[in-house]
C-alpha cells in the first residue's frame, strides 16, 4: 500500500493528511491540523485526495523520517 502525506489549506487552516492507495482507490488514513489536533476524516477527505492528485502530478518527494522515527509531520511510521 503506497502512502502519501499532503498539506493543504481548508477554510484558512493548514491540514496534514496521510493518504493510502489500495485497489485503485485513495483513502485518507488520518489527518491533523498544524497545531497537531486530529481532524475527522470525513470532513476533509475530498480536498485531501484532490491535493494528493495535484502533488503527484508534479512529483514532490515523500517526507523523510526524522531521528526519533517519526516523519516530518510528527507521525511515527
Amino acid at each position: 500500500m503506497a502512502k502519501t502525506i499532503v498539506w493543504f489549506s481548508d477554510n484558512g487552516k493548514r491540514i496534514c493528511a496521510e493518504i493510502a492507495c489500495q485497489d485503485g482507490k485513495q483513502r485518507v488514513l488520518r489527518a491533523k491540523d498544524e497545531e497537531g489536533k486530529e481532524i475527522e476524516i470525513s470532513f476533509i477527505e475530498e480536498k485531501a485526495i484532490a491535493s494528493a492528485k495535484r502533488i503527484n502530478r508534479y512529483g514532490y518527494p515523500d517526507p523523510q523520517p526524522q531521528e526519533d522515527g517519526s516523519d516530518e509531520n510528527g507521525w511515527v511510521q
